[in-house]
This record gives structure tokens, sequence and C-alpha cells, in this order.
């Protein structure tokens, strides 16, 4: 699920001292406006992931349903750009815990333990919108926790050999200081 929340603070023309990257009008950005920019980009590519996940569906010899929950106006406006009225999914402006029971959600996370090996119809699985660039590790697991959702992973390890591949593992032996 997406979150985009507006801020009706005023327009400070304070700038950062910090930022160097600059907005239209050659001006410096404030704090605010880079982080507009940056929810409009991952919203952006929310919205993309949604129109893959659509065009993924419609070609699967199994088509699901797709529910995208907290469907805000902001990623409304950016998914209408890219063609959202021919999408077939249901889309809802509340949070997937306002409008399921506990019970019928299992969480897709990397970080469990428990692989996904057989669907049940009566479950919603949620998988989440977030977009980041990097490694955000128990994210969703720890949402389902919260929560008290089961959560489980994609059952990679365990596909891995039927699907004629190798698992291989991207280690970095420098760690970043």
């Amino acid at each position: 699920s997406s979150s985009s929340s507006s801020s009706s603070s005023s327009s400070s023309s304070s700038s950062s001292s910090s930022s160097s990257s600059k907005g239209p009008s050659g001006h410096a950005r404030t704090a605010w406006q880079r982080a507009a920019a940056d929810s409009s980009r991952e919203v952006r590519s929310l919205a993309k992931q949604i129109e893959l996940c659509v065009s993924l569906n419609r070609r699967s010899s199994q088509p699901v349903a797709l529910t995208v929950t907290s469907f805000t106006a902001h990623l409304e406006t950016i998914a209408h750009r890219m063609g959202t009225h021919s999408w077939p999914i249901n889309k809802h402006t509340e949070h997937v815990l306002q409008l399921l029971q506990p019970e019928q959600l299992v969480v897709l996370s990397p970080d469990a333990e428990q692989p996904l090996l057989q669907l049940s119809p009566d479950t919603a699985y949620v998988v989440g919108g977030i977009v980041d660039r990097s490694v955000c590790k128990g994210l969703t697991a720890g949402f389902g926790a919260r929560h008290g959702l089961r959560t489980v992973r994609l059952p990679v390890v365990e596909y891995a050999q039927q699907l004629g591949s190798t698992l291989t593992l991207k280690f970095n032996p420098s760690p970043k200081v």
C-alpha cells in the first residue's frame, strides 16, 4: 500500500544550506520541496509497478483479482496518465487493514521464515507498494508482526532448481563506512 501526505504549510522561501539541488528557477530547493519531489518520484514508480502487475496478470493463464489499497488522489492522478481507467483492478482509498480482517491477510515479506507454498482463495496476499532504492530489512515483516498478520516469503529457494536456475546470493565483502 502507498501513503501520500499533503502538506498545507505555507510556501516558505527559506532554503536549506545543506542542499545543492536546484529547482526549476535555479534557486536552492527547500527540504519540503525535495521531499515532495522524492514523493512524486516514488508514487510514479509505484504506479509503474502496479501497471506491470496488471500487464503480467492479463497474460497469466490463471489471473487473480488485483486490489490496490491506499489509492490516494496523488496516485490516481499519476496512474490516470498511464491509463488506469483500463486497468482491471479494484481501487480503494482505505488502507488494507480498514478493508479486511487480519485473519484474511497474509503479508509477503522477503524476511519471513516460512515460504508461500500454497495459495488459498479465501486469503488476500499483501504485497507492499514500498518503493525504496535501498534494502530496508524487516520492513514488511515488521508491519505484519505489529498488526498480528501472518508473513510468508516467495519460495525462491524451494523452486529455483525446478525453474532450471541456480540461486546466486550477492555479497559485498567491503561494508560501507
